[in-house]
């Protein structure tokens, strides 16, 4: 009975303390700068752990799955406290650097195209060769999040450095949007007040965004602001942990 006991309370416990991995969906993106300061930014919709690397690039992926690894690559970071589920990194990438808001950057996301591109992100470092034809190089890892500013519609495959197929992994709601081309955007929508799928719906609204081609004095810097997220209902744990504890009195009084 004791035995029985000791299950129960460690699946209360357990309830309240497990940590997802970061999947398609965890991450959105918010904006994205082509004129100078080149830039992007995103939000995280789960808690990032300490050292936590995301991988970024503006590379295309061709219809068969393969990346046109030609492009810039750049890792970001976690600092050491983590990362709360809502808070905004802000990317900027002057020629030949990059840097953060928050946590460390490596490499650099500068030169994306004016004229129309994409912005991956991933859980493994992209490709970094000179491969621009079909098949290109294998992507290892997960892709978290698609933004396509060269059409409201992805292409059918990766023909110039401007751009990309959807890759299967990122077809599905809310995983990826494509923007009519544009230099410059990010989501100027609520960022309190809503669930996170209702942030979602109203990041995927491109009439919640503001967007320009007039440079960085028109643009100005993209929004580090936070988003207020509502505090899970906990109820059902405190009732589980609670039940738990009342069986497990139960059982031992019985044993």
């Amino acid at each position: 009975m004791k035995k029985i006991a000791g299950i129960i309370l460690g699946a209360a416990l357990a309830a309240t303390t497990a940590k997802a991995d970061l999947v398609a969906g965890d991450i959105t993106i918010i904006g994205f700068r082509s004129d100078a300061n080149d830039g992007v930014s995103f939000v995280t919709w789960k808690n990032i752990d300490a050292g936590t690397s995301l991988y970024f690039s503006d590379s295309g992926f061709f219809s068969d799955g393969t990346v046109r690894s030609s492009e810039n690559i750049m890792s970001w970071t976690a600092p050491v406290a983590g990362l709360a589920a809502g808070s905004v990194v802000v990317i900027t990438c002057p020629n030949g650097s990059s840097s953060a808001n928050v946590g460390t950057t490596v490499g650099r996301l500068d030169n994306i195209a004016a004229d129309g591109d994409q912005i991956f992100i991933g859980t493994g470092a992209f490709p970094n060769g000179i491969d621009t034809s079909k098949p290109g190089e294998a992507y290892s890892g997960m892709l978290l999040y698609g933004i396509n500013f060269d059409g409201s519609t992805w292409a059918s495959d990766a023909t110039s450095s401007n751009t990309s197929d959807l890759p299967s992994a990122l077809d599905g709601l809310h995983l990826n949007q494509a923007i009519a081309e544009v230099d410059n955007g990010q989501y100027t929508g609520p960022r309190t007040g809503l669930t996170v799928n209702e942030y979602k719906l109203a990041i995927h609204n491109s009439a919640n965004w503001t967007f320009n081609n007039d440079g960085a004095v028109a643009f100005g810097a993209l929004n580090a602001t936070s988003f207020v997220i509502p505090e899970p209902a906990t109820m059902g744990l405190i009732g589980l942990f609670g039940g738990g504890l009342l069986v497990a009195r139960r059982l031992f009084s019985m044993g």
